[in-house]
């Protein structure tokens, strides 16, 4: 493999490749290939290359501090592969021979990779660490094993380790440069700045172009952390998202489409204007932008309009006339809502695993034209806080719980496990939903450790089957809610 120049100073592009002749067929680079993908048979596949700028041997794990220089130092630079248990022959800066170890000590190495970004990194890059097995060794033998580190570009740098320096590729070298080097801290943050820009301006975009004054949850998802391994065409994103959550029901969405650089989802409801749900996926961006109308009753002052019976409003009633409550207050409807939220929230996650992505999702949310409305839950703890307190009431919209152009500060939730349902019947995704609403809870004025009895410190361990009940007894073959336009609602 030929040397691949280094950039020149302040160049925002990766060097490119010597050019392939027109009978070759263009491959992925081995350095971009994800440590997850990695199996025995491309070990020999290193033997191609040469330490520089993408690519690291290392004969043992070095220790954490240095280890995180390497992997910053690709982070901050063009991306590249560290691999341990490799040693390089010098005059040629090729790979003259593996140097396994045990599994676990390869296992341990994948570890203190993890460690040593965490204590020395801020922010910490993504990356994937893999042990994998030496195939040409004898089975017999326990040190077999070396351990693979893919590390992508960055998208939020620069990484800064904690002894002061932003290390970047040099050759075949992690090169500091200091906090004084104004020059690469101009280069690093102008590029991590223009892509927050840009995503804020999207994300402002579409939740301006969809608000019609009508109460809904606008709910963003980032898949940040590195390219999937399968293009996703419309053909998958339509099945998953017109596809059945129940064996009896109808579909969470009916109609699919692409505008743009975007696929979009969405349920019609009654007539083509109506407000709808609404699943917005960038593509070019690994973007969700979904919109959920929030189900909505209007109490005249002596009753609640609306299909009250089904959604169990009925003790909700009594305690208004009991109160004198008056007339013309909007009712937010809230568990219809989630269970609409869970569905897609599990429609996301199947896409995902469709393409083989396995980092982490990034979610913000918003509530947005609520203002001056009662929000309701039909759980024993929000009635039991009402009578403590009193009703919960939406002072006004306070926009998305974290700010858009620092993606760092939105709610962390990793694609893990498979695909089995919560229920032999019902295909929601429950953990996650509740996340969401436990965050934009207080922007509607209840507490969501009173209302649910949870706190987001508490998901790990709760018995969601209650809730599988809960949303159990919202759903119909035909499921459908109504929702108004709220007079209150301030643009």
């Amino acid at each position: 493999m030929t040397e691949i120049p280094p950039p020149t100073e302040g160049q925002a592009t990766p060097p490119t490749a010597p050019p392939v002749k027109p009978d070759e067929m263009p491959l992925e680079p081995l350095f971009h290939k994800p440590a997850g993908d990695f199996q025995s048979r491309d070990l020999d596949g290193l033997r191609t290359l040469e330490e520089g700028w993408f690519v690291e041997f290392k004969d043992r794990a070095p220790e954490t501090s240095k280890l995180a220089r390497s992997i910053s130092s690709f982070a901050n630079s063009h991306g590249g592969l560290l691999v341990i248990g490799a040693k390089e022959e010098q005059k040629t800066r090729r790979l003259e021979k593996l140097t396994p170890v045990s599994r676990e000590a390869a296992e341990q190495c994948v570890v203190r990779a993890r460690e040593a970004v965490t204590a020395h990194v801020v922010p910490a890059p993504f990356f994937e660490a893999k042990a994998v097995e030496v195939d040409s060794v004898d089975a017999g033998v326990a040190e077999r094993w070396v351990v693979v580190i893919s590390v992508p570009k960055g998208r939020h740098g620069p990484y800064l380790h904690s002894n002061g320096c932003i290390y970047v590729r040099l050759g075949d070298a992690a090169a500091p440069h200091p906090l004084a080097d104004l020059t690469q801290q101009e280069r690093l943050w102008s590029e991590s700045m223009s892509r927050k820009a840009k995503l804020k301006t999207r994300v402002e975009s579409l939740s301006e172009q969809l608000r019609q004054g009508t109460p809904s949850i606008h709910l963003v998802i980032l898949a940040e952390d590195t390219v999937a391994k399968a293009d996703l065409s419309f053909e998958v994103f339509r099945e998953i998202a017109l596809a059945k959550h129940a064996k009896n029901a109808g579909t969470a969405f009916d109609q699919a489409q692409t505008i743009d650089t975007s696929y979009v989802a969405r349920r019609t409801e009654q007539s083509v204007e109506a407000v709808s749900v609404v699943w917005d996926y960038d593509s070019s961006r690994n973007l969700h932008f979904i919109q959920i109308p929030i189900a909505t009753h209007i109490w005249t002052g002596k009753e609640i309009d609306n299909r009250a019976d089904q959604f169990g409003l009925g003790t909700l009633a009594e305690m208004l006339r009991t109160r004198g409550v008056g007339g013309d207050l909007m009712i937010l409807n809230l568990q219809p809502t989630l269970y609409f939220l869970s569905i897609v929230l599990r429609k996301v996650q199947l896409l995902h695993r469709r393409q083989g992505y396995n980092g982490t999702l990034k979610l913000n949310a918003a509530v947005v034209d609520a203002r001056g409305t009662l929000p309701f839950l039909n759980t024993p703890t929000y009635f039991s806080e009402v009578e403590a307190t009193n009703f919960p009431y939406v002072l006004r919209d306070v926009g998305f719980f974290r700010m858009l152009d620092d993606t760092s500060g939105w709610l962390n939730l990793k694609l893990e496990g498979g695909d089995d349902d919560l229920s032999s019947h019902l295909q929601v995704e429950l953990p996650m939903t509740m996340a969401v609403f436990l965050r934009v809870a207080q922007s509607l004025g209840i507490a969501p450790a009173v209302s649910f009895g949870l706190r987001l410190d508490d998901l790990d361990s709760v018995d969601w089957q209650p809730f599988v009940q809960m949303f159990t007894s919202v759903h119909t073959g035909a499921f459908s809610f109504t929702s108004q336009h709220n007079r209150k609602a301030r643009r």
